[in-house]
């Protein structure tokens, strides 16, 4: 090659990676938040602890913290953002106990949602709660008693997580740059559950119905007591089963999304409720479409419920989702699910060719239990999940922005300091988050003085060091260290217990330190 012809090959190879910019600006001026994944990177804070509770796990029962992972989109400056909360699925059991290969928030369908609402502004938290339940009983009121009651246990931790934003909001300086008055929950499988339960359940008396008593026994009982498990906001009860959370704090929400889940009953559904929108499977072996029986894998019939199609017909019969039908979409996806979802508003069914419960799901092939997630989602494959997630969120988006009343135009401005992925992780209030590995000293500990110095016990070099309160809030992060020893203030420190994380060569140990 000459050198002309070089030099026109590289004006020209400019020229078409400057058309390339410049295509990717406009797409970019053309993007709209909320809409649109208008942020490249996600900012991920793990093992917040929103709240404590009385799990039933162990024997004694004991107090278990209430853990959540929060999205945000990474450099965004505005201050205060939508909030979804995001339930998990599991069939109210831990992982592997449920014999499923899913059934965590780290699980791959909740992390790639998660990140997507983040990109497009929100910020989400893919909230844990209490499991546990007794499926191996031989008969069906243990079942559905002790079913019924970690739904309930689970609609308290969700108001609990509900309630810990708005008092950050007002007390701790709104550290997820949260609108307190934009929230809504996007529940899947068993979180679905949950989600349409907090949404409607909000009478006792809606429990006290015949389906919701255990007649084996005279004179008949409820299935939840709230005398005994507190009430829906997870307030009273026996402290024994339950301990209250943020109260005086707001349970308000505007919006639900149900994955695959149903009504506990429809007399539960009322006039005047928050809009809401379902995706569902309409040959779920699971959860039933229409109104049928619970049926959980392994174990068997459960309880009847109104699943997503029945549901989503009463809302019509409220008018429940009218500011939908208002709307007036015209997009590609409320075309195709009009097509299918006998007029209701709000309803997408995904019609395949075998029973499946979740084809927004996948999971790693070496899972233990993944031959048994396959009897439910046979083809499955992050290809497949992803391209139901993307219909997901085609509907769901813009009904979102109608409900939260979200502004999509004007700039979207990004801190390029902060314009990059990260991962947070919160210590809670928890000694083993990080497995200590006897590298750091603290001295002095107890601390009344001003100043604490962090020493490595084999003159390995610090790496980094973070200081945190006893909620898990960050209030100090110093990194490229390379020192043996760290000294910092804690003069304005209030008495307490805090924690101090270190790294020596990429591995974390947390201490304890108490302040006098």
């Amino acid at each position: 090659m000459s050198n002309i012809q070089f030099v026109n090959c590289m004006r020209k190879i400019y020229t078409l990676a400057l058309l390339l910019v410049i295509f990717g600006f406009f797409q970019k001026l053309n993007a709209q938040r909320y809409t649109s994944e208008v942020f490249n990177h996600v900012k991920i804070t793990d093992g917040v602890v929103y709240g404590q509770n009385i799990t039933i796990m162990t024997t004694p029962a004991k107090t278990e913290d209430l853990k959540m992972t929060v999205y945000e989109p990474a450099g965004d400056t505005l201050p205060n953002r939508p909030l979804v909360i995001y339930l998990h699925t599991g069939n109210f059991l831990p992982k592997g106990f449920n014999q499923s290969a899913t059934g965590q928030r780290q699980d791959s369908c909740v992390v790639e949602i998660c990140k997507q609402l983040a990109k497009r502004g929100y910020v989400v938290a893919a909230a844990s709660y209490r499991l546990g339940w007794n499926p191996l009983a031989s008969d069906q009121n243990t079942r559905t008693s002790t079913l019924l009651q970690a739904v309930y246990r689970a609609i308290q931790d969700t108001k609990t997580a509900v309630r810990y934003f708005r008092k950050n909001h007002a007390t701790e300086n709104n550290m997820f740059g949260v609108d307190p008055s934009n929230i809504m929950l996007l529940g899947q499988g068993s979180g679905g559950y949950v989600a349409l339960a907090y949404a409607t359940l909000n009478d006792p008396n809606e429990l006290l119905i015949p389906k919701f008593y255990d007649f084996s026994v005279t004179p008949a009982v409820p299935y939840v007591d709230s005398l005994i498990l507190g009430n829906f906001d997870g307030y009273g009860g026996n402290s024994s089963y339950n301990i209250e959370n943020h109260v005086g704090y707001s349970n308000d929400i505007k919006m639900v999304a149900n994955m695959g889940g149903a009504l506990g009953d429809s007399i539960w559904l009322e006039k005047g409720e928050v809009p809401m929108v379902s995706f569902h499977c309409p040959n779920d072996p699971s959860a039933p479409y229409k109104y049928g029986t619970v049926v959980v894998p392994t174990i068997g019939n459960v309880v009847e419920v109104s699943g997503s199609h029945d549901l989503q017909r009463l809302i019509k019969g409220f008018g429940n989702n009218d500011v939908f039908v208002n709307a007036n979409y015209t997009d590609a996806f409320t075309v195709k699910a009009n097509s299918m979802n006998d007029g209701y508003e709000g309803l997408y069914p995904f019609y395949v060719s075998s029973p499946q419960s979740a084809p927004w799901e996948w999971w790693s092939t070496s899972d233990s239990k993944h031959q048994n997630s396959l009897q439910t989602n046979p083809d499955m494959s992050k290809t497949k999940g992803m391209a139901y997630i993307d219909t997901i969120m085609g509907y769901l988006i813009p009904r979102t922005v109608t409900v939260l009343n979200l502004q999509t135009s004007g700039a979207v401005y990004i801190d390029p300091a902060k314009d990059k992925d990260t991962t947070i992780v919160f210590v809670g209030i928890h000694d083993n988050v990080y497995a200590g590995n006897n590298n750091i000293t603290l001295f002095p500990n107890p601390v009344s003085g001003e100043y604490i110095t962090v020493m490595s016990n084999n003159q390995s070099l610090i790496n980094s060091v973070e200081l945190f309160d006893v909620t898990g809030k960050q209030i100090l992060f110093d990194n490229n260290l390379n020192n043996n020893s760290y000294t910092l203030s804690i003069a304005n420190l209030s008495s307490g217990l805090y924690f101090i994380k270190s790294s020596i060569n990429g591995v974390y140990e947390l201490n304890k330190l108490i302040v006098e």
